[in-house]
């Protein structure tokens, strides 16, 4: 079977969308690692506030050039909607000051230092060096969740109090003697 649908060039749209990729794994390497990308698998992004406000601007600039993309087809409109949408939830989220309370306790920044690692390769001695490195950088990447919460109470801007209590059950189970970094380590 032979498909002779033409190939689509990639268009100004789409250079947009790829550079948005490239600035999110810049950014947090760990969106590398969940979608598939090689290379800086031993780092986290920086999550501190300053951060946050990096992202938030790398979306302000995406959102830009995004606008001043001509569409040429319809695949460049949908990604026009799909990708504008995204690029400007990111700036709202930011402005909102969504980052100062992100704490929850499924999807959160307390769950994706430590979920990344599930979805990491296992198979060489070069993997697990990843692992190694990225375990390695943990206490910054706490750390800076750390700074960001704090921010968020200066700022009045909190995570519900039972969300708070049972992040810190989660971190308690997970950072014991029988945790998941301890099987992990071992």
């Amino acid at each position: 079977m032979t498909d002779d649908r033409p190939v689509r060039q990639p268009s100004a749209v789409d250079r947009v969308a790829e550079d948005w990729v490239s600035t999110l794994v810049d950014l947090d390497p760990t969106v590398a690692t969940y979608i598939g990308v090689p290379g800086r698998t031993g780092e986290y992004g920086d999550t501190s506030p300053a951060g946050a406000a990096a992202m938030a601007d790398a979306a302000r600039a995406a959102k830009r050039a995004l606008d001043a993309a001509d569409a040429v087809d319809a695949v460049d409109e949908v990604t026009k909607t799909d990708l504008g949408a995204e690029l400007d939830l990111v700036q709202e989220s930011f402005d909102r000051k969504l980052h100062l309370r992100d704490l929850n306790v499924i999807a959160s920044p307390a769950q994706s230092v430590r979920d990344v690692l599930d979805l990491m390769p296992t198979a060489t001695e070069s993997d697990w060096q990843d692992i190694a490195s990225r375990l390695h950088a943990l206490p910054d990447a706490i750390e800076g969740i750390r700074e960001t919460l704090l921010e968020g109470t200066r700022e009045d801007v909190t995570p519900a109090r039972r969300q708070v209590a049972l992040i810190a059950e989660q971190a308690t189970r997970t950072g014991a003697a029988d945790g998941v970094f301890r099987q992990l380590v071992d």
